[in-house]
């Protein structure tokens, strides 16, 4: 890597561990959660969700953590509580995350157009305020554990030759977040900050790229690098813990050194060669391509990813390592007397394991989102006293609201177009999409199952 580029990432590094300490020491997820996530669009097809839930799936599999898709696109704190009834409490859920303001916040009142208009953002503040506190009564009521997360940010900042920025709005999102973060002190909840760290981070990469985003596309929804970086970052302020194993051999004496999440057996070593077989609690997280970038900026393998093999008192050389009879690196033995973190090797049986369970989630987590058009467009009908029953006639009278705003001129018909062109797919196909989520929620579960491995250790130069 180039020296600039490195001291480039690791300036956005350090400006991401400046981040205040998150949700506490006890663990957020328990077994068999049903863990609600309660949003706005960044929820309803946000890939940090799919991120976080693939990293239970390699490193809590025992859990068996059921996600909720609680989001909805161009949602409120106001309109989470009017659909709390028929959209999140029907799920049973045990825990819940909840992120909502980019909407709350009337982006439109920001910017040279909104210099005017104090009052309505004054009583947008009140009413986030107000709701969120009702949210989270309810939540509580409900005896869910929750943790709040403070607004994704608004990219007020970059050059972008498409969007004009509307100034003002990430102030008060991060005003939002610190009341979150109050809100949660007061009322027992986790909390943890998305729109702090992240905003440095992108204040750090435009001070040498002014075009570097997080929202590229429209200054609101992250990218998949951005939903990459909320999710380690969430996952780092719950106090994941950092190794997904250790595996030790003292190679002189033959014995197994002191291991953690693994059990060792049948060892047979020298200090010129090891041979055991291993079982691994958990699976190494596997960072996926396009993402490497957000994991350099957050330094997730350090700190959530070491599946590390120690093997000491070797003599000095190059040693072959196989894991079930197919090479996996080559290292001198003072490397792997340091410990060698496998999770970073691309050819270990555990990575081709854990990238079979992260192909099956992004299935399911890719149906979770297209079943929220049903609760969308069952929201946008009840707030415009249409009636939802399911029934031919309801439709048609989804159709024909759609068709009067159309007429209107109404800036978000494109959008809903589509959503009610999926919502008749999903209703010609009745309850099977949903079965497919189930059969791939299941399907994961057994493919994140830990396994036996052999590992072989050969000196191949003196």
């Amino acid at each position: 890597m180039p020296p600039r580029r490195l001291l480039f990432l690791l300036g956005l590094l350090a400006a991401a561990c400046s981040a205040a300490p998150g949700a506490g020491a006890d663990p957020l997820f328990q077994l068999g959660d049903r863990w609600a996530l309660v949003g706005d669009s960044i929820t309803h097809a946000g890939a940090y969700q799919y991120y976080i839930n693939l990293y239970l799936l390699t490193r809590h599999p025992e859990l068996a953590v059921t996600p909720l898709n609680c989001g909805i696109g161009g949602d409120t704190a106001e309109g989470a509580n009017a659909r709390y009834d028929w959209d999140i409490a029907p799920g049973h859920p045990t825990v819940a995350t909840v992120m909502l303001g980019m909407n709350d916040v009337g982006r439109d009142l920001y910017g040279p157009a909104g210099e005017s208009q104090s009052e309505r953002r004054r009583a947008n503040d009140l009413r986030y305020r107000s709701e969120m506190e009702k949210l989270v009564g309810r939540l509580r009521a409900d005896h869910l554990r929750v943790i709040l997360l403070s607004p994704s940010p608004y990219d007020q900042t970059a050059r972008n030759d498409t969007v004009a920025p509307q100034v003002g709005v990430n102030d008060a999102l991060a005003r939002y977040g610190e009341f979150c973060r109050e809100l949660a002190q007061r009322r027992g909840c986790g909390f943890v900050d998305l729109n702090g760290p992240m905003t440095r981070m992108t204040l750090e990469g435009q001070r040498r790229d002014p075009g570097f985003s997080f929202d590229p596309a429209d200054r609101v929804h992250p990218s998949e690098v951005g939903q990459f970086v909320m999710a380690s970052l969430f996952l780092q302020q719950i106090h994941e813990d950092r190794e997904v194993s250790r595996i030790e051999v003292d190679a002189a004496g033959g014995r197994p050194g002191p291991c953690s999440r693994c059990r060792i057996e049948d060892l047979q070593a020298s200090p010129a060669s090891a041979a055991f077989r291993c079982i691994e609690e958990d699976l190494p997280f596997p960072v996926p391509e396009p993402v490497a970038q957000a994991e350099v900026l957050t330094g997730f393998n350090t700190a959530l990813n070491q599946e590390i093999l120690r093997i000491t008192s070797l003599r000095p050389g190059s040693y072959q390592l196989s894991i079930d009879g197919k090479p996996a690196g080559r290292f001198e033995a003072g490397e792997l007397g340091r410990g060698v973190n496998l999770a970073l090797l691309p050819g270990t049986p555990q990575l081709a394991q854990a990238r079979e369970v992260a192909a099956t989630e992004r299935l399911r987590f890719d149906l979770t989102c297209r079943l929220r058009t049903v609760a969308l467009l069952h929201q946008f009908m009840l707030r415009n006293a249409l009636p939802y029953d399911g029934s031919a006639a309801a439709v048609e009278g989804l159709r024909a609201k759609l068709e009067a705003l159309r007429v209107e001129g109404w800036p978000y018909i494109a959008a809903f177009d589509r959503y009610f062109a999926e919502f008749k797919v999903l209703r010609s196909q009745g309850d099977s999409v949903g079965r497919e989520v189930d059969r791939l929620t299941e399907l994961e579960r057994a493919q994140a199952r830990p396994a036996w491995h052999r590992y072989q250790l050969e000196r191949v130069t003196p």
